[in-house]
């Protein structure tokens, strides 16, 4: 998982990439993971997103389009959702 700098920190990956490419490889790759889109509508008919679902049913694709996706993923809300949503136990959510 690269979504975020401390992510990549608690799982290894900065170590990682440091040690063995240097703090410029590792700044890159930061830039890039906070380009990459957190969701995408495949034909027109399905949502894809990298986590799960949101805990509203009134989130839109507008809504998804008008995130910074240029910064940190934040604590919480629609982008925390979409990286890091869980399935529970039960049905639904």
């Amino acid at each position: 998982n690269h979504e975020s700098k401390a992510t990549n920190k608690l799982y290894g990956f900065e170590d990682e990439v440091l040690r063995k490419y240097g703090p410029d490889v590792h700044t890159r790759f930061s830039c890039l993971f906070q380009k990459l889109p957190v969701a995408a509508v495949l034909n027109s008919k399905v949502l894809v997103v990298h986590g799960g679902l949101f805990s509203s049913d009134d989130v839109t694709l507008d809504d998804i389009a008008s995130l910074d996706r240029h910064q940190e993923p934040t604590d919480s809300g629609i982008m925390s959702e979409m990286l890091w949503s869980d399935p529970g136990p039960d049905l639904g959510r």
